[in-house]
């Protein structure tokens, strides 16, 4: 298992990218774990699809795709603290090359958000342990 030293969460490449026949995205990663399927608990209309090994989206009404692939990928960090990554490997399968272009860029944005939240983060935890030593000395 790949783990990320900083927040302990764990680095999944996403193996596919694909666009399932009910139009529903699904994002296959290259490991997968029984916990994956409690993403459903988040609300956030991510689910785990366990006969496919992939996290899947609803079927997409007003969102577009570039959407979606951001969703699954907050979700499943804020959900499971896993961090999905594109990787020069990852297969589009059913999907046009703007919709490919559009997921990458999207990819992009958002792990550049999770860096700057466990930049954040790592910094209100040593503001917390210095404080918390300041009231105990």
């Amino acid at each position: 298992m790949n783990i990320c030293p900083v927040s302990k969460m764990e680095l999944l490449k996403i193996k596919k990218v694909a666009i399932l026949e009910d139009g529903r995205l699904a994002v296959y990663p290259e490991r997968t774990s029984g916990s994956y399927q409690y993403i459903y608990r988040e609300a956030a209309g991510v689910y785990w699809n366990s006969d496919q090994n992939c996290f899947q989206s609803t079927v997409p009404r007003t969102w577009n795709y570039r959407e979606w692939f951001s969703q699954i990928v907050c979700i499943v960090l804020s959900g499971l603290n896993a961090r999905l990554i594109l990787s020069d490997d990852t297969k589009y399968e059913s999907l046009d090359d703007n919709i490919a272009k559009d997921i990458i860029a999207s990819n992009e944005t958002v792990q550049c958000w999770v860096d700057e939240q466990q930049t954040k983060n790592r910094n209100d935890k040593s503001n917390q342990k210095f404080i918390l030593n300041k009231l105990i000395k």
